[in-house]
């Protein structure tokens, strides 16, 4: 399974607020090993590879323990 770095950037203050990685392109995305994890549930964000395309995605869900957020569509 190949690894990818994404960047996460929110669409309220118009910044890249982490970096973090994905092991599969499917929805929901599963981020993990993020560099900042001040994500709010349900805010607006692009997530996108580096120097790649960005979807418009909610942070659906975070999980501190494992260090991991979802970000799914709806």
């Amino acid at each position: 399974m190949e690894t990818h770095k994404v960047e996460i950037k929110d669409l309220e203050r118009n910044e890249i607020v982490s970096t973090g990685y994905i092991d599969s392109e499917d929805l929901p995305l599963i981020v993990h090993d993020l560099s900042h994890y001040d994500l709010n549930p349900d805010h607006r964000y692009e997530v996108g590879l580096i120097h790649g395309d960005y979807l418009e995605l909610l942070c659906k869900h975070i999980d501190g323990h494992a260090k991991r957020v979802w970000f799914d569509r709806h």
